[in-house]
């Protein structure tokens, strides 16, 4: 897999987990959960970028 191909799907992934959490229910008891998700998903590709190679 190119620099590319990885770029274009760490991105892609951190689009589809947004939507993924748009459509939860809202509510106090789910907020955290799904905003350590988001955190989690969106750092994918700068942390690969950052990284050695």
């Amino acid at each position: 897999m190119t620099k590319e191909e990885l770029k274009k799907r760490t991105k892609d992934f951190a689009v589809r987990v947004l939507k993924f959490m748009r459509q939860l229910a809202p509510g106090k008891d789910s907020e955290v959960i799904p905003f350590q998700l988001f955190k989690a998903s969106s750092t994918v590709a700068p942390n690969d970028r950052a990284g050695p190679g």
